[in-house]
């Protein structure tokens, strides 16, 4: 399953003027023209083409949008080597952790989280996960109807929250609760409920996301990225 900073090997799909798509074995990611080289691309098409092999980090994914973004620019050596030696790039390519402010993102997509409400607001609570704040959205909240965000959660209570995505670039996470409920609404009427059965819940998704991705043929068009099964 991939995960933001993993460094893989993918095969250039279709070439455009604003980047280029490119197959990762099943799920396809969008290479920005701005995050081919850290220096200035005239045209993607003046250095890749359909059918290249090459090797590219995992610089967001966002399985709720399903959106993966790449990056070759952030595994040069030098500025400017995948304008004269792809290859090179290539060949010293190694995983990046995601970081926000010097600090390695010890989370994956996935996992469940103990956190503490620190602000509520109209659209949803920022949840701190140690060191890291996260958004819960008022829509990830649970599958039961919400009014209000303070209807449920209240600044400093604690919680267990789903890692739905994480933009390492923008340095944003993602959080819901909705995924790991048993019943829809149980944050509603009984949310020690799910807390208490969080990582059951997030073991079943996760082995149905890994069935129904190997079943899956995915196929896009001029989109950011795949289709991908979302938690």
């Amino acid at each position: 399953m991939l995960q933001v900073g993993d460094v893989v090997e993918g095969v250039v799909q279709s070439v455009k003027p604003y980047g280029a798509f490119v197959d990762l074995g099943g799920i396809v990611g969008l290479l920005h023209i701005n995050q081919i080289s850290q220096e200035h691309v005239k045209s993607v098409e003046s250095i890749l083409k359909e059918g290249d092999k090459l090797k590219v980090m995992i610089l967001s994914y966002d399985r709720d949008q399903g959106r993966v973004a790449l990056s070759t620019k952030v595994l040069e050596p030098t500025p400017g080597d995948m304008l004269k030696d792809p290859q090179l790039v290539g060949g010293k390519a190694k995983r990046v952790p995601a970081k926000w402010d010097g600090q390695v993102m010890p989370y994956k997509i996935g996992d469940v989280v103990e956190g503490v409400v620190k602000l509520i607001k109209p659209y949803g609570a920022f949840v701190n996960l140690g060191g890291f704040d996260g958004l819960l959205h008022i829509s990830q909240i649970t599958r039961g109807r919400i009014f209000s965000v303070t209807h449920i959660l209240k600044e400093g209570d604690k919680l267990k929250v789903m890692i739905l995505s994480y933009d390492r670039d923008r340095g944003r996470i993602t959080l819901s609760t909705k995924k790991l409920e048993p019943s829809p609404g149980d944050m509603l009427t009984n949310p020690q409920l799910v807390f208490d059965k969080a990582e059951e819940m997030a073991e079943a998704l996760k082995s149905r996301a890994a069935e129904t991705q190997s079943r899956t043929d995915d196929s896009t068009g001029d989109q950011m990225a795949s289709e991908t099964y979302v938690y």
